[in-house]
C-alpha cells in the first residue's frame, strides 16, 4: 500500500498579506536623516530620555491630529449642510478661480 508522504505546511513569511491581520505591529529599525534640534525639542516636550521614543511619541501626535482634524472637517460638513449659517469670511479668490 502507498502511503502518500505529506508535506509539512509551507512556513508564512512576515510579509505575507494572509498574515497581515494576524501580526502584531512591528517596529523596524530606521536609518533616517532628521533635525537634532526637532528631536531634542520632542525629548523634552515629551520628557523622555531616548530619541526612539521622542519619535514614536511624535508620530502617535501627528496621527492623533490627522484623525482629530478629520473628525472636525466632518462634522462642520455636517452642520454646513443643514443651513442657517453666514459666511462671515467670503474668500477673497472666487470659487470657479480655485
Amino acid at each position: 500500500m502507498a502511503t502518500s508522504a505529506k508535506k509539512p505546511p509551507k512556513k508564512a513569511t512576515l510579509n505575507d498579506p494572509k498574515r497581515a491581520k494576524l501580526r502584531p505591529l512591528a517596529k523596524r529599525r530606521k536609518n533616517l536623516i532628521l533635525d537634532q534640534g526637532k528631536i531634542d525639542r520632542a525629548k523634552a516636550i515629551f520628557g523622555v530620555a531616548t530619541e526612539t521614543e521622542a519619535i514614536d511619541r511624535a508620530l502617535d501626535v501627528a496621527n492623533d491630529l490627522a484623525a482629530f482634524r478629520e473628525e472636525v472637517e466632518s462634522g462642520l460638513s455636517d452642520l454646513l449642510g443643514k443651513g442657517g449659517f453666514t459666511d462671515r469670511f467670503p474668500a477673497s479668490v472666487p470659487d470657479e478661480a480655485r
